[in-house]
């Protein structure tokens, strides 16, 4: 999905806005 691979993208590159316990997307 493109939006997972996005996601873990974002998450990754800004991982500080963006923590992995919940998405902004999510």
């Amino acid at each position: 999905t493109l939006k997972g691979q996005l996601q873990q993208e974002l998450r990754r590159s800004s991982a500080p806005f963006s923590p992995p316990s919940g998405p902004p997307e999510k």
